[in-house]
């Protein structure tokens, strides 16, 4: 059996006088709520207008990170410049044994574009509580300037997509989550970057 890709839609192309079967986005069994960390993500990327950068633990492997990725149809939001770092797990087997059609990519895209016309807060909640958070961070992860400024608009972008009117400290917290990998330590935490 070969198998191969058309346009958008995967395809399994058997020998003659056998079905032939295709999937493309629209009919394709997806299982991204499999990875809940990364439907979020996609969320605030497309609300934001960020990119995502992935990475996975050595002990799951590149490879197969790339192939679950490629069956999510997210090429055009995956950066290896990306601003949101994403960790990439391998998908428990009882899900995947009892996975039934959930929301798809497109319908995340969708729904998160329906929020658009939302005005992005420009305040903090709780100005000390979140500079202390940050400076915690600061000094863990010699944030740089493009960091700090990163951090910040991922997470009015958290607050923007959550309809928040200030920018809460669990925002900025969630934000910082998105940039705490970082490429100098991935031989402490056993992981690579998939893209």
């Amino acid at each position: 059996m070969k198998s191969y890709k058309q346009g958008s839609a995967h395809c399994l192309k058997k020998s003659a006088g056998q079905r032939h079967y295709t999937m493309n986005k629209y009919t394709h069994l997806e299982a991204i709520y499999l990875f809940p960390s990364l439907e979020r993500a996609l969320e605030i990327a497309v609300y934001g207008g960020f990119l995502i950068r992935p990475f996975v633990h050595n002990d799951y492997g590149k490879e197969r990170a790339r192939q679950d990725l490629e069956e999510l149809f997210l090429d055009d939001y995956l950066d290896p410049r990306g601003e949101i770092y994403y960790e990439h797990n391998q998908p428990d087997i009882h899900d995947l044994q009892h996975r039934k059609k959930g929301i798809t990519t497109p319908e995340v895209i969708r729904r998160t574009k329906a929020k658009w016309h939302q005005i992005l807060p420009t305040e903090l909640e709780n100005p000390g509580a979140t500079h202390l958070l940050m400076k915690t961070a600061h000094d863990k992860i010699n944030m740089s300037l493009s960091d700090y400024n990163n951090i910040f608009r991922i997470a009015q972008a958290i607050a923007g997509f959550d309809e928040f009117d200030k920018v809460q400290t669990e925002h900025i917290a969630e934000a910082m989550h998105y940039r705490m990998i970082e490429v100098d330590r991935l031989r402490e935490y056993n992981m690579s970057a998939v893209l």
